[in-house]
């Protein structure tokens, strides 16, 4: 048996998941709509009421993954199943990062930055470099995670004390008004409305 046969079949499954997902509407304008309500839902929540640290996660979780999907069904070019998976996946497989100090109670990650130096750009650049220097499937895989990475980031810019997105420079948080974060909402809805009647060349369908 060749010996990249594993991998091969890891990548077919992966790309078969993603688009199972879009063929049932994951990135359709519709589920774009919920996804936004969702955002509204759990950031009402989390302003109005301080919930438990672990009901606190999942929400926070949630509105992460409701933003990639907004953001992700406005693009129309080079949606491949294993895109798909990878935003999903890096939108709030980041956060794992969070464990160390959360739970275990060590700060090594997040000592003077509001978020674990994770959260920074340079993580988003590795990323990027990353899929400019692969080729399919794995580019495809390396490109959802740096695009998922982005709605992490934009979300955690404009929620909470921002994000030390310039670490190692330095720890200065870096937040955006959330009126923007809802600006961003809101042009990726429109886009997902204006393309969702017209063929998409080399994309899947929502």
């Amino acid at each position: 048996m060749p010996r990249n046969t594993p991998k091969m079949t890891v990548s077919a499954t992966i790309e078969r998941i993603g688009s199972g997902l879009a063929h049932r509407g994951l990135l359709s304008f519709r589920t774009s709509v919920f996804a936004t309500l969702t955002i509204v839902l759990v950031d009402t929540i989390t302003d109005r009421l301080v919930p438990p640290l672990v009901l606190a996660g999942v929400l926070d979780e949630a509105g992460h993954v409701a933003t990639a999907i907004v953001m992700a069904a406005a693009i129309t070019r080079g949606r491949t199943g294993a895109f798909i998976v990878a935003v999903l996946l890096a939108a709030w497989a980041i956060d794992i990062d969070h464990v160390p100090g959360e739970i275990l109670g060590w700060d090594g990650l997040t000592a003077g930055a509001p978020r674990p130096y994770t959260h920074s750009l340079i993580i988003l650049l590795i990323a990027g470099a990353w899929a400019l220097w692969e080729q399919r499937p794995h580019r495809d895989v390396a490109a959802g995670l740096t695009f998922g990475l982005l709605s992490h980031f934009v979300r955690d810019a404009a929620s909470g004390t921002g994000l030390a997105l310039f670490w190692p420079l330095t720890k200065r948080p870096v937040e955006i008004p959330y009126p923007i974060y809802v600006g961003i909402l809101a042009a990726c809805l429109l886009r997902t409305w204006l393309v969702t009647s017209r063929p998409r060349d080399g994309a899947l369908a929502s």
